[in-house]
């Protein structure tokens, strides 16, 4: 469940169906929702596809709802199916319900949603029409959301459409090069370049998220300067790996990090974009300031619309564990996806499926 809704006024079962494409990102089709309860409280929601009758898939997808819920240890689940068609669900809920039962997780509830209705199945007759879904508009989980920043896509396949290069990658493509051919940079020594590369992403992080048709001519270029400089960062791992414990700390504890890289970087100042050249970060003896996830998720967002595709893969790792970290598995996925066909060898990328594959929380 995302970490940016922390309590939900969900009053009644047809609140929590018409709220859960908010809290995973997209709208439901073919679907089945598990939704683990500790007591009045709701806990990990995971969704996996409805697989067809006698696929392999159900197997594996049972497998892994198992051991997140092994993991989870609930004091009880509800299961939410979405399908588009009668009984399309009925195999694999049951399956898990028996699964459930075995575990002493209790079932509390069972439920069909297909088009706009929905049932209860240990009291509805599924033979008959259901009942109507209520207004989004009218479900006040629905506007803590909203307010939230979380607003779904209309299915999971438009997630892919959310890292696609603009136009203006190719401009940051070649203020990359400019950058990795500088010749002053190649001659700083470790703790200057972190110092530079700290401060760049400072700079960009506590920038605002604008639509890029808003933005001035002169503060896009050096807006694009500013990406380039970001991305080339993550070339070196261990600033990598400092700027990831900082966005979650969960995922790599700060000791990890080498000393150098964590330092500096949690000492930067919140700089604009126009003055990130000229303070020194060190002279002013401020930490970095402690930012809503949102935003961060929301301008790396940016950085990679604005990033050629052959050098997403870093900005998409950072940005997986970031959204997994808030409980958004499905966008995470999708980041991971896209970063490992990009660069099918890279590590943290390989590290981040795995974990992602194996239902691990951070």
């Amino acid at each position: 469940m995302p970490s940016t809704v922390t309590r939900l006024a969900l009053r009644s079962r047809p609140d929590l169906i018409v709220t859960l494409p908010y809290l995973l990102g997209f709208h439901l089709r073919d679907s089945l929702v598990v939704a683990a309860l500790h007591g009045s409280r709701l806990g990990l929601i995971q969704r996996i596809d409805v697989p067809r009758a006698g696929a392999r898939s159900a197997r594996s997808s049972l497998q892994v709802l198992r051991q997140m819920l092994i993991r989870e240890d609930p004091d009880g689940v509800v299961l939410v199916a979405y399908e588009s068609a009668p009984a399309g669900s009925a195999d694999v809920r049951t399956a898990l319900a028996r699964l459930c039962d075995r575990h002493g997780w209790p079932v509390m509830a069972q439920l069909v949603v297909r088009h706009g209705q929905w049932w209860d199945v240990d009291v509805d007759d599924l033979g008959r029409p259901g009942t109507a879904l209520p207004d989004p508009a009218r479900v006040p989980a629905v506007a803590e959301c909203v307010a939230a920043g979380l607003a779904p896509l209309p299915d999971r396949s438009t997630l892919a459409d959310l890292f696609v290069s603009g136009p203006e990658a190719e401009r940051v493509g070649q203020a990359m090069s400019v950058q990795r051919a500088c010749p002053r940079r190649a001659q700083l020594g470790s703790a200057d370049r972190f110092d530079e590369d700290a401060r760049a992403w400072s700079a960009w992080l506590a920038g605002p998220v604008t639509p890029w048709h808003q933005v001035a001519l002169s503060h896009q270029e050096e807006s694009e300067t500013l990406v380039a400089r970001c991305v080339v960062a993550l070339d070196d791992l261990a600033f990598r790996d400092a700027l990831l414990a900082w966005l979650v700390p969960t995922l790599v504890p700060p000791a990890l990090v080498p000393e150098p890289a964590w330092s500096l970087l949690t000492d930067q100042p919140n700089d604009q974009p126009n003055d990130h050249l000229t303070d020194h970060p060190r002279e002013h003896g401020q930490e970095w300031p402690a930012r809503p996830p949102r935003t961060c998720r929301n301008r790396i967002l940016e950085a990679l619309r604005l990033t050629p595709e052959t050098e997403q893969a870093p900005l998409l790792c950072l940005f997986a564990a970031l959204v997994w970290a808030e409980g958004e598995g499905a966008l995470a996925g999708e980041a991971v996806r896209r970063a490992r066909r990009l660069r099918p060898s890279y590590t943290l990328a390989l590290l981040l499926e795995r974990a992602l594959d194996h239902g691990l929380r951070w």
